[in-house]
């Protein structure tokens, strides 16, 4: 939810109107941006089966939403959206992430055991596999959505900038870049 959230301050910044909803069916296709975030197996059970998610997304994507996947969600979906079966590591990976993408500086948590990207986009859907959350620790991401809607984007206030970097610093300290 926290990923969710973070769009909904940049939204608010830029005095925009919307609505967080919870995907209680896969009938409802209004929306412009999904964050399916990671769950617990647990929290997969209660969710409707992986073909049927797959497909709503597709469907979204069609419309031009943008869908990101974190996590559990990129091994539960990667395959049934056409992407590569996600392979099971050998052992976990638990790390902080500091790394170049598309000109901008990825930084997030890396906390799983399958070979998922950190950071892979295809047309409207984003996968990672970092959590932090995504979009507080790369603004970059919720600009770049912004630009695609036509909105105008605007900067945290100061205060909420150098948390954020301070933040990210940490990260760039634990990752050892």
């Amino acid at each position: 939810m926290a990923n969710a959230d973070i769009l909904s301050y940049y939204l608010k910044l830029a005095g925009l109107e919307h609505e967080i909803a919870k995907i209680e069916s896969l009938v409802d296709t209004d929306f412009d941006f999904v964050v399916i975030g990671h769950g617990s197996s647990a929290a997969w059970r209660n969710l409707p089966p992986a073909r049927d998610i797959a497909k709503f997304i597709t469907q979204l994507n069609q419309q031009g939403a943008t869908c990101l996947l974190i996590g559990s969600a990129v091994t539960k979906l990667s395959e049934p959206l056409g992407f590569s079966k996600v392979e099971k590591l050998s052992d976990r990976e638990s790390v902080f992430v500091a790394e170049n993408h598309e000109q901008h500086e990825l930084i997030g948590y890396r906390n799983t055991e399958y070979a998922i990207p950190n950071f892979y986009e295809s047309g409207n859907i984003w996968l990672s596999a970092l959590h932090g959350p995504l979009l507080a620790k790369n603004p970059w991401l919720v600009e770049k959505f912004f630009i695609k809607h036509g909105l105008e984007f605007r900067s945290l206030p100061v205060q909420i900038q150098r948390t954020t970097e301070a933040a990210r610093q940490l990260a760039r300290e634990q990752s050892g870049s």
